[in-house]
C-alpha cells in the first residue's frame, strides 16, 4: 500500500516529518527551481517548507505520496475524510461529473467507509477513475469529419472514377483512379491525451494503475505518437476547446459534455510542471504532481453554484476599462469583478446594469474584524463604478461567520440620526453584504438577506 502524508494549507513541514530524509531534500530542490508553487521555503530555527493555497498530490522519490488539503476551519486537520468529501464535491461541480458520480460521493458506498478501507486514497484517485472511463469512449466521442480523398495506384480502394481513369490510366490499366471518404481527425486530439497519459504515469501511484483497455482506446485516435512539448500544452488545450466548440451544433449534448470533461481533466493532469533538474524523477523528466490553485477553484465553484441558485443572468470575469489617461490613451486600468448578476428579463431598461456585483475570496474568516479593508475598498469601487444594487463579498463559511451579514456605509458629515437622514441613508447608500458559502453542502447562504 502506498505511504501517504497529508498536510494542510498554512502548515509548516520540516525534515523530521519525513521518514526518508532525501524526500525532504528533493522537495526543497523542486521548490527552489519553481516547480512546486504549492510550497514556499521558510526558516524557523531551521529550513522548513510552508504550504500555500493549493490542492495537490505529489509523488516523492521514495514512492510516498504527499497530499495537500485545504484548511478553512479549525477542525479540518482532524476531519481529513470530511475535507476530501467536500473537495470531491467541488471537483464534481467544476468538471461536470454529475452524470458519473465519484466513488466517494456515490450512494452505493458511504463516504466514511470508502476512506477507512483505502487508507492511501487521495482526492485524485476517483477523479482519475472517471477520466479513464472517458478515455475508453474517445473513439465515439470525438467530432468526426469526413472528406473525399482520391488516389491512383494498383492497390486503390473505393469508388472508381471513370473519367479520371480514362484520362490518367489509358497507358497503365492496372492502376485504378478511385475516391473514398476518409476520416479527417485533427492529430492534436491523440497527442493531447497521449501526453496527459504519460504525465499520469509519472505519478507512479499503485492506486492509479490504468486499466488495460485505456491505452488501446487512445491509440485508435493517435495519428502522431509525438508527445507535445510543455510549452505547447496550454495552446493545445485552448485549440481543442475551440475545435470542440465549433462542433457543438453537430453533436448531441451528452457526448459534447463528456468530451469537454475529458479535455478539462487531461488539462488538469498536464498542469504538472516540467522537471528542470538534471536527474530524472522516477525514470521520467516530469515532476510527478498535480496542483490546483484553491483560490481559482473556489471562485469557479462559487460561480457555478450562483448560476444554479439565483434568478438572473450570471456572468464571470467580465472586464471594464476604469481609468484612462487623457494625455496617453494607451494607459488604462481595468476592473474585473469575479461575478456579475444581471436581470433575467433582457427587455428591461436596466437589463444592462448588474443587480449584484460579487467578489469571491478564499479566506477563513472567524470574525468580522478579519475582513480585509482592501477587499471592501475593492468591492465598493466595483459597486460604485457599475452602479449595482448590491455588492457581495463571498467567503467560505466558518465557525464565526455562519449567516449573511449586511454592512452599512455611513454618510459624510453630520451623523446625528433622524428619521429623515435614516430614510435617505437607506435609499441611497449601497448595500454591501458578507455572504458565507457552505463548502460541506455547496450552498450559498444568501436567502435570508
Amino acid at each position: 500500500m502506498t505511504n501517504l502524508i497529508t498536510v494542510f494549507e498554512h502548515q509548516t513541514i520540516q525534515q523530521s516529518d519525513f521518514v526518508i530524509q532525501t524526500d525532504f531534500h528533493w522537495l526543497l530542490a523542486q521548490i527552489e527551481v519553481g516547480q512546486l508553487p504549492c510550497f514556499r521555503i521558510g526558516y524557523a530555527g531551521q529550513v522548513v517548507v510552508k504550504v500555500n493555497h493549493y490542492l495537490a498530490v505529489i509523488r516523492l522519490p521514495s514512492g510516498t505520496v504527499l497530499e495537500v488539503l485545504p484548511k478553512i476551519s479549525k477542525d479540518a486537520v482532524g476531519n481529513q475524510s470530511q475535507t476530501r468529501q467536500w473537495v470531491l464535491q467541488m471537483l464534481e461541480d467544476i468538471y461536470g461529473l454529475t452524470a458519473q458520480p465519484l466513488d466517494m460521493l456515490s450512494t452505493g458506498q458511504t463516504k466514511s467507509n470508502f476512506l477507512n478501507n483505502e487508507q492511501s486514497t487521495t482526492w485524485l484517485q476517483p477523479l482519475i477513475k472517471i477520466w479513464c472511463g472517458l478515455l475508453r469512449q474517445l473513439p465515439t466521442l470525438l467530432p468526426r469529419h469526413y472528406q473525399q480523398a482520391m488516389q491512383n495506384n494498383p492497390q486503390a480502394q473505393g469508388k472508381l472514377l471513370i473519367k479520371e481513369q480514362i484520362n490518367h490510366n489509358a497507358h497503365r490499366p492496372h492502376y485504378r483512379y478511385t475516391s473514398q471518404q476518409q476520416l479527417d481527425l485533427h492529430p492534436l486530439w491523440g497527442q493531447f491525451f497521449l501526453t496527459a497519459l504519460q504525465k499520469l504515469n509519472a505519478l507512479g501511484m499503485s492506486d492509479i494503475n490504468l486499466p488495460s483497455d485505456v491505452m488501446p482506446a487512445v491509440e485508435t485516435i493517435v495519428l502522431s505518437k509525438a508527445i507535445l512539448p510543455a510549452q505547447q500544452w496550454q495552446a493545445s488545450y485552448q485549440q481543442l476547446k475551440q475545435l470542440l466548440l465549433a462542433s457543438k451544433a453537430q453533436r448531441d449534448t451528452y457526448s459534447w459534455q463528456q468530451l469537454d470533461m475529458a479535455i478539462e481533466l487531461a488539462w488538469l493532469i498536464l498542469q504538472m510542471k516540467k522537471n528542470l533538474n538534471t536527474h530524472p524523477v522516477l525514470g521520467t523528466d516530469f515532476v510527478p504532481a498535480v496542483m490546483i490553485d484553491m483560490q481559482q477553484a473556489f471562485e469557479r465553484w462559487v460561480s457555478i453554484k450562483l448560476a444554479d441558485s439565483v434568478k438572473g443572468r450570471v456572468q464571470t470575469q467580465k472586464s471594464f476599462t476604469w481609468l484612462q489617461s487623457e494625455g496617453d490613451k494607451a494607459y488604462h486600468r481595468a476592473l474585473k469583478p469575479d461575478v456579475l448578476i444581471y436581470p433575467q428579463d433582457m427587455t428591461l431598461p436596466t437589463a444592462a446594469q448588474p443587480l449584484v456585483v460579487a467578489d469571491v475570496k478564499y479566506k477563513a474568516i472567524t470574525q468580522l474584524k478579519q475582513i480585509s479593508s482592501a477587499d471592501l475598498y475593492q468591492l465598493y469601487t466595483y459597486q460604485q463604478f457599475l452602479q449595482a444594487e448590491q455588492a457581495w463579498l463571498i467567503y467560505p463559511i466558518s465557525e464565526g461567520v455562519t449567516q449573511p451579514v449586511s454592512l452599512q456605509t455611513l454618510p459624510l458629515g453630520n451623523l446625528k440620526k433622524t428619521e429623515e437622514t435614516d430614510s435617505c441613508k437607506q435609499s441611497t447608500q449601497p448595500k454591501i453584504r458578507l455572504i458565507p458559502f457552505d463548502v460541506m453542502t455547496g450552498k450559498i447562504l444568501f436567502k435570508n438577506n
